[in-house]
């Protein structure tokens, strides 16, 4: 029998899987001891579709042969359209939006970031159907930046005045679908095991 965990972390990982997050999810679960808790994190399909699509074609543009995906950037390459970005003006969509990612600063953060074989995006709702299948509920959601978090609670919370509504993934997906930016690229949950 594996050894069981009170508490693991999958922080950018599940949605790399080149078959889906759900048959990792459900691994995680089963190395969870009964009442153990995951914190799981995934890309935002609302947090990155208004402008994922927008950068990677800029880096088409920037790299041709991108498009055929037949090879990652080398680090020369990679340094060269970074600092072509950088030399954009500061309004700029793709330089506004890449220059807050930490991942664009480092050659294996931008590759994550930009150039993931299996990059894969998702909604609350899609989450929410997959911890349920992995037999997960959520307990919480995290947001990295506490200002933003406060701003984005207090917001939800005009809509929704009940302590269980702040573990309701369905209603944050709504919330998600008014205000996409609220998580930024990434969802942050954590979710527990049920007792057997």
């Amino acid at each position: 029998m594996p050894k069981l965990f009170d508490f693991i972390t999958s922080v950018g990982v599940l949605h790399h899987l080149p078959t889906g997050p759900l048959a990792g999810l459900q691994a995680l679960s089963r190395l969870l001891k009964p009442g153990g808790v995951l914190q799981l994190a995934m890309y935002s399909r609302h947090g990155t579709e208004g402008w994922y699509n927008m950068v990677r074609e800029y880096m088409c543009s920037q790299l041709p042969w991108l498009r055929k995906k037949v090879r990652s950037p080398t680090k020369a390459e990679l340094r060269a359209v970074r600092k072509n970005i950088l030399a954009l003006p500061l309004d700029h969509l793709v330089r506004r939006h890449l220059v807050q990612c930490t991942e664009f600063y480092s050659y294996t953060g931008c590759l994550d970031l930009l150039f993931h074989p299996c990059e894969r995006s998702y909604t609350l709702l899609q989450v929410d159907g997959m911890l349920q299948t992995a037999q997960l509920r959520p307990i919480g959601v995290y947001f990295q930046d506490m200002e933003h978090g406060l701003k984005v609670r207090t917001a939800f919370c005009k809509l929704h005045h009940q302590p269980e509504d702040m573990k309701d993934l369905r209603k944050w997906h709504q919330f998600e679908q008014d205000h996409p930016d609220s998580f930024g690229r990434m969802h942050v949950i954590f979710c527990e095991k049920g007792c057997a």
